[in-house]
């Protein structure tokens, strides 16, 4: 499951992934997320803002390697 977190414009500013019966974490692998991006239930956003927000952070991670979300978790 992905869980869109939306800016004050209504656009996707960071996504969750959360498994059944688990707490949402910041979404790592962005490539996985966009590969089964058909199989996810998703919620805060449709799809297509969703894919694109992805693929953005897809490249600036391809160009800068770096976790691309704060681990919250710390």
């Amino acid at each position: 499951m992905l869980i869109a977190e939306l800016a004050k414009e209504s656009s996707v500013a960071r996504l969750w992934r959360a498994d059944w019966g688990k707490r949402p974490k910041p979404g790592k692998n962005v490539a996985a997320c966009i590969c089964e991006l058909d199989t996810l239930i998703l919620f805060g956003a449709r799809e297509p803002e969703i894919e694109a927000w992805l693929r953005e952070k897809s490249d600036l991670q391809a160009t800068f390697p770096q976790e691309l979300w704060p681990d919250y978790s710390r």
